[in-house]
């Protein structure tokens, strides 16, 4: 009786596999940690959080998600503290900052708008038939 080896596995099993493998539960345990230090910038920075009811409804599972946070929310400070002592980083001012954002945030939306209404104009044959301000 002749052996045949296996060509391919089920589907069930790749899917257990590629799932368990260690590089992958490290690519997502990194990817959580990140979520998480995300959620803890969001609240320092505006003052909202997420509410652990909202996402969990168990006691345990609330729980869960308060010690998620606060990990985020220690990593977040150990990551800030650490660039304030490094050299390679330094204050801006806040004030600078936000001004230098938001004009160059309204200058290259106002380019898209323009570019939008070239495009528009083109496609349609009819140079200014309704500007995207009217709209």
């Amino acid at each position: 009786m002749k052996h045949v080896k296996p060509t391919a596995r089920a589907a069930g099993d790749t899917f257990v596999v590629q799932f368990l493998s260690p590089g992958y539960l490290f690519h997502v345990g990194v990817d959580l940690v990140l979520a998480s230090m995300v959620l803890a910038g969001i609240k320092l920075v505006t003052g909202y959080e997420l509410s652990p009811h909202s996402v969990a409804h168990t006691e345990n599972a609330i729980s869960f998600v308060k010690r998620y946070l606060q990990l985020g929310e220690w990593l977040f400070q150990h990551a800030c503290s650490r660039a304030v002592k490094s050299p390679s980083f330094k204050r801006v001012n806040w004030k600078e900052m936000s001004q230098s954002f938001s004009s160059n945030f309204l200058g290259s939306t106002m380019r898209l708008m323009d570019d939008f209404q070239k495009a528009f104009d083109k496609s349609t044959g009819a140079p200014g038939a309704r500007k995207i301000e009217e709209l």
